[in-house]
């Protein structure tokens, strides 16, 4: 009975010592680099680079607060070469939660990306292939099209990709989008002023004071949606907002209604601007669009 019972307090020990060490392994950066036994010729360069906090300034000096608006913690990055000299390079991007991964994701990509089956969402470009999951976003970059063949960057994120346990989900205001009134690609997540100024500027300093917003792009207008704690919050940073860009000289043609107001700004885009429970709603369209059936849309998908 005494050696049953040391035989199971030596497994319960082994095994605990297994999970924390590989908990461990999961928590070094390190870990989700490609091993050179997983690809062949690819050799690193140098030892790999680390960069925590302020320290991603290094790295990408004039890029990185938008990293820190949503959420920054670590990022590891190597560079590789072949018997050919031909390189590329490997950057994972550790974030603070899967919303900041899926966010920072969502401002990298571009347009005419090849949708790829890797993490949670995965675009391949000329030169470039970026993915995200779970908390991770991922970045594999190369400069010769000729002689790297795209195949092999794909094998190698789709190794990176198997090391990432969890999978992860987009935020839950992104889900507005996903359904047949509101469907659309291309969407931006949004913690923050650096973010939204990258798509539209609606003046100086902190007009909105969202915790979050979404942005959907159509061929013809972009829908914003700013969430706040409570409606006490959304009416306050509504009438902040109003009152900022009444008095801003890009905009004209104020009108207010009620719960809402419309200006157009100096490109003739029109702009429709409503709270509506703990949001505030924002259309901004070319003048042949007709909005009230557009926002009505946003109205039900958000009381839903």
């Amino acid at each position: 009975m005494k050696n049953i019972f040391s035989l199971i307090i030596q497994i319960f020990l082994l095994t605990n010592f297994i999970i924390n060490n590989s908990f461990a392994q999961q928590n070094d950066l390190s870990y989700y680099l490609p091993d050179i036994s997983e690809i062949g010729e690819w050799l690193p360069t140098d030892s790999a680079q680390r960069f925590k906090n302020d320290e991603l300034f290094y790295f990408i000096n004039g890029g990185a607060d938008i990293f820190h608006e949503y959420g920054f913690n670590e990022l590891i990055t190597c560079k590789y070469s072949n018997n050919n000299n031909k390189t590329f390079r490997i950057e994972i991007y550790q974030m603070n939660n899967n919303n900041a991964a899926f966010g920072i994701y969502s401002m990298r990509k571009a347009k005419n990306g090849k949708i790829m089956e890797i993490g949670f969402e995965c675009l391949l470009y000329d030169n470039y292939l970026i993915f995200w999951k779970d908390k991770f976003f991922l970045v594999l970059s190369w400069n010769d099209l000729e002689n790297i063949k795209t195949e092999k960057i794909i094998s190698i994120a789709k190794i990176i990709d198997s090391k990432i346990i969890n999978n992860g989900n987009r935020p839950d205001i992104a889900k507005l989008f996903s359904t047949d009134n509101l469907k659309t690609e291309d969407l931006k997540y949004i913690k923050g002023n650096i973010a939204l100024n990258n798509i539209y500027s609606f003046g100086y300093g902190n007009i909105f004071g969202f915790n979050e917003g979404i942005v959907g792009d159509y061929k013809d207008y972009k829908i914003f949606i700013f969430k706040y704690n409570n409606e006490g919050d959304a009416v306050k940073w509504y009438n902040n907002a109003k009152g900022k860009i009444e008095n801003n000289k890009k905009f004209n043609t104020f009108k207010e209604l009620q719960n809402s107001f419309s200006v157009t700004d100096n490109k003739y885009n029109d702009i429709y601007y409503e709270f509506y429970i703990n949001n505030i709603i924002i259309l901004l369209c070319k003048e042949n669009i007709i909005p009230d059936e557009i926002i009505n849309n946003i109205k039900e998908n958000l009381t839903n």
